[in-house]
């Protein structure tokens, strides 16, 4: 049996609900990576100076860079899960159509 207008309808939402839910962990970990952590890092780059601060200090570059990363993943997923979601729900509403106009013998 073909989906109803109102479940095909409801799980587009549902899918954007998740893509926009995706997008805003996603922004909100490049808050840590470019501002949060940018401050620990400044702020124990002028109270410790030692060797090992630098080998810290640079530990922490990599995460900051790691944490851009994923969060730059996490919105392709959320733009692909988006498009998948547009196609899927296109594809739905044309077997809807065709549903309601054919006609049995």
């Amino acid at each position: 049996m073909a989906k109803s207008l109102v479940i095909i309808q409801l799980e587009l939402a549902e899918a954007k609900k998740q893509a926009n839910c995706l997008e805003q962990i996603s922004r909100e970990l490049k808050q840590t990576a470019n501002y949060d952590l940018e401050i620990v890092l400044k702020g124990i780059e002028s109270v410790w100076k030692s060797d090992t601060a630098f080998t810290y200090i640079k530990k922490g570059r990599v995460l900051q860079e790691e944490l851009e990363k994923r969060a730059d993943e996490l919105k392709n997923i959320a733009n692909t899960i988006r498009l998948i979601a547009k196609n899927t729900y296109e594809a739905e509403m044309n077997a809807y159509r065709i549903a309601l106009t054919r006609k049995y013998k």
